[in-house]
């Protein structure tokens, strides 16, 4: 899929011209099948804390003929992944500092015991009030996919 999208990608744009994206498939096991095509590491939140899951391969478009691996994690019960776009770690309060990954994590870690969406809503929150009346630069996506405990 990712092949075929980068082939089109760079048929249709300039030459100067690609996008970064994460795209996976979930399984009712709890495996979750990921590729990340230049995209910030998803981070995912196990037992043993938060830790980025570092795939990479070229982003879409980039020469059209790229090749895409695709990698494989186990979500256990009660884990989650989060996938955010770099707008999020890099927006800024109106003195010009950036949020960052680091705060990012902090903040998931506080929420490590709520829902997929009760994380999302927390972080989401975290950010908007950090940036508080600071322009929005970037687009600000944030995902959480979890496993039921």
């Amino acid at each position: 899929m990712l092949e075929h999208a980068s082939r089109v990608f760079a048929e249709s744009t300039l030459p100067n011209q690609y996008a970064t994206l994460v795209c996976g498939r979930a399984l009712p096991d709890g495996k979750v099948e990921i590729s990340n095509a230049a995209h910030p590491f998803p981070l995912l939140v196990n037992d043993d804390g938060i830790q980025p899951f570092e795939i990479s391969n070229l982003p879409i478009g980039m020469f059209g003929s790229e090749d895409f691996s695709v990698s494989e994690i186990s979500l256990g019960p009660g884990h989650s992944l989060v996938i955010y776009s770099d707008g999020v770690p890099e927006a800024m309060d109106a003195s010009g500092e950036e949020y960052g990954v680091e705060r990012l994590k902090n903040q998931i870690g506080r929420q490590r015991q709520c829902s997929p969406s009760g994380m999302l809503a927390a972080c989401w929150e975290d950010v908007t009030r950090f940036r508080s009346s600071a322009p929005k630069t970037d687009d600000l996506t944030l995902f959480v996919l979890g496993r039921a405990a």
